[in-house]
């Protein structure tokens, strides 16, 4: 049985008007049929969200992701029931907890023990469940010599960890999380994200609403993207995660296929690059490579004038502008030692090593003496991108996924019995 069935489900609101209960939402829909809106009313109407449908198995993670206004928190008020949806079914099979608030309901004059009694009976624990999840509770907010100390002398990282730790701690089917990450330190996050992913694996449902793209891509397994109250893309989280970043701006403007060309521009006296082309081994344009296959990248420029010892460089980045790796001719001593009137030059590598997401390809033509760049592209202009995939042939026995982190590095391993002196490597 589904955990959650979000099924054609719009919500509409009124600007200036005030949110309702469940209670009154019920009562205005009984007397609906015997009411008139006026114009004034609809013209002050709007719709949150628009025909929105997903589903949600146990032991999967959706992450919602959109610019502000896109309906997100929408999303999340319709399946805690804080309010009820205008057109379509919303069904939750369980109990949902939800870390949208972190630390709603602390006392500030009280313990952080008496907290956590307090904020653990808020959230639907009772006082058997809460003594015997104490411990465990404590350990992971790491407050315990202060445990007995009123949580108005707690700092913001100690309060917001306590919060988490017992809004984490409520037994229910679905968990609603709502930029609980925008908070806390780099090893707190960290934490967060395998304590969600530990929910998961407990056959959990998740929903995750965050700005935060890369803590989407360790959560959840699927993703929805929202524009305006509608869906723009949904599906697997890589994929929809770009699609978000290009509609944003955030993401560059591809050339069609693994190719891009660029404009003609008045004539200059520096080389400039033509067209840059991702190619597969057989020479064939590509946006799709499996880890560990070959790439090759293919620069064809222009000079009007003869240029002594030039260089070429190329690096490829993430979409959030983590560079991975630069090679350049001159770091190799392989380019070519002049160039002059039309040509290309190609950079291939035998064995990518990334792991599967997508990736940005930038590069350029410089001067091999200064490093002054004559021209580059995917800094100010078009650039490419490509996909890195699984594939059996060269991933064997597992599926390497973002988890495993960015490369694939080449290793190899020996074994054996007693002490483990060293050997070479066979």
């Amino acid at each position: 049985m589904a955990a959650v069935r979000f099924e054609n489900v719009s919500k509409r609101y009124t600007r200036g008007g005030n949110s309702r209960s469940i209670r009154e939402a019920l009562t205005a829909s009984l007397a609906r049929p015997f009411t008139r809106r006026s114009a004034e009313a609809a013209s002050r109407e709007f719709w949150a969200l628009k025909d929105v449908s997903f589903r949600l198995e146990p032991k999967q993670a959706l992450g919602i992701i959109g610019p502000n206004g896109a309906g997100k928190t929408t999303i999340l008020k319709l399946l805690s029931r804080i309010t009820t949806p205008t057109k379509g079914v919303v069904a939750v099979n369980g109990k949902v907890a939800s870390l949208i608030e972190l630390g709603a309901g602390f006392h500030p004059e009280l313990t952080g023990r008496e907290n956590i009694f307090l904020n653990g009976s808020i959230l639907g624990l009772s006082r058997a469940e809460i003594r015997r999840k104490l411990d465990s509770i404590v350990e992971f907010a790491g407050v315990g010599p202060f445990l007995d100390t009123p949580v108005k002398q707690f700092s913001s990282g100690m309060y917001v960890r306590l919060g988490f730790a017992v809004a984490t701690h409520v037994d229910a089917e679905v968990l609603l999380v709502d930029e609980v990450l925008a908070v806390g330190d780099i090893p707190f996050q960290r934490r967060c994200l395998q304590r969600l992913n530990q929910f998961r694996e407990e056959g959990r449902a998740i929903v995750f609403v965050s700005h935060n793209l890369n803590a989407v891509r360790s959560v959840a397994n699927q993703a929805i993207y929202l524009h305006g109250g509608e869906v723009r893309a949904s599906g697997a989280v890589e994929p929809v995660v770009s699609r978000y970043i290009d509609d944003t701006g955030g993401g560059p403007r591809r050339g069609a296929g693994g190719t891009i060309r660029r404009p003609a521009v008045p004539a200059r006296s520096e080389p400039r690059v033509l067209a840059v082309e991702l190619l597969d081994d057989a020479g064939q344009e590509t946006g799709v490579v499996p880890v560990g296959a070959p790439l090759r990248v293919r620069i064809h420029y222009e000079t009007p004038v003869s240029v002594q010892r030039p260089s070429f460089g190329i690096s490829i980045w993430t979409e959030e502008g983590i560079r991975i790796a630069t090679v350049d001719t001159k770091f190799d001593a392989s380019g070519p030692p002049a160039i002059a009137g039309t040509g290309w030059i190609e950079c291939r590598f035998p064995s990518l090593p990334l792991l599967p997401r997508r990736y940005l390809v930038k590069g350029g033509v410089y001067d091999g003496e200064t490093g002054w760049p004559y021209d580059r592209w995917g800094w100010d202009d078009a650039v490419l991108s490509f996909q890195i995939e699984t594939s059996p042939q060269h991933t064997p026995y597992v599926v390497l996924t973002e988890e495993h982190g960015l490369v694939r590095l080449p290793a190899s391993w020996n074994w054996g019995t007693g002490s483990g002196a060293s050997a070479a490597a066979p």
